[in-house]
């Protein structure tokens, strides 16, 4: 099964932040996730930064 989600949250006006996570379960113990998320910047306040994330999990029960 192959599931997914999204989302932007303003950060006070001065950018966003965008993130998406996909999740695939590969049999009844094993599934795998992916999440990105880019924070943007319009002023130089803080930089911006791009996170990529990819796990593995068991569920033994």
């Amino acid at each position: 099964m192959l599931r997914g989600e999204y989302g932007a949250t303003l950060l006070y006006g001065k950018g966003a932040v965008l993130g998406g996570r996909v999740r695939y379960r590969l049999s009844s113990h094993w599934q795998i996730e992916g999440r990105v998320q880019h924070e943007h910047q319009q002023r130089d306040v803080r930089p911006t930064k791009t996170l990529f994330a990819l796990s593995l999990r068991y569920r033994g029960w």
